[in-house]
């Protein structure tokens, strides 16, 4: 399971921003940026009816995100405490139980956050098209392994992943140091780039980008 701590500080601030700002922030967190919007061929014009739905959505469960955010907090709070006793080896018997139903409590929690985020992300791409939806939670999904935003937009295995990665680093290498590439890393990449998932979506968003950034920071500042 990832932990992502949720400090005290980062709820005051998220429960005290203006709306702009809440909007804004929400949309990243749950994968409807610029970048991913356009990387998943969305249009400019398109871009205000999904800031539409999400302030919508907002709007009509106003706790629901950050009451997630708070009991996934809390709960993690009590699994730490609880380890740092049980751990440290100054835990008593109750308290080891107690871990384990903290750390139940903590599963829970992190996936009703989850499920929160899904039901904004869900509520943001409700108007999109099959392929547009598709790919935009395909790159939310792939984002965090910090490629190109395009190769996020197709689902692979951890070790495709890795592969892929050491294929660009190679890549970037060569070039820099002015030395032949690895061939089978060339032709990984000239196959990954050639796959209509991430060749669309390199268009998409060399072609989008500008306007949808644009159309993004005046649909999210409400002006």
């Amino acid at each position: 399971m990832k932990l992502v701590l949720l400090t005290p500080l980062f709820l005051a601030a998220f429960s005290s921003v203006t709306l702009a700002d809440s909007l804004s922030d929400t949309m990243m967190r749950v994968g409807l940026d610029a970048d991913s919007i356009a990387a998943s061929g969305v249009q400019a014009t398109e871009v205000a009816d999904i800031a539409t739905n999400v302030q919508g959505y907002l709007d009509a469960n106003p706790t629901e995100l950050s009451g997630a955010d708070a009991a996934f907090l809390s709960a993690q709070q009590d699994v730490s405490a609880l380890s740092k006793l049980v751990h440290g080896g100054q835990g008593t018997a109750q308290d080891a139980i107690d871990l384990t139903t903290a750390q139940a409590a903590l599963d829970t929690a992190e996936t009703d956050r989850d499920a929160a985020i899904d039901a904004l992300f869900d509520a943001g791409v409700v108007d999109l098209t099959a392929a547009q939806s598709t790919a935009l939670s395909n790159i939310r999904a792939n984002k965090h392994w910090g490629l190109p935003i395009e190769f996020a937009a197709k689902n692979r295995s951890d070790q495709d992943w890795l592969s892929l990665a050491e294929a660009l680093t190679d890549e970037r290498v060569s070039a820099r140091e002015e030395i032949p590439a690895s061939p089978a890393c060339v032709a990984l990449l000239l196959s990954e780039r050639s796959d209509s998932a991430v060749s669309a979506a390199k268009t998409a968003y060399d072609t989008n980008l500008s306007a949808v950034q644009t159309s993004w920071a005046t649909a999210v500042s409400g002006s």
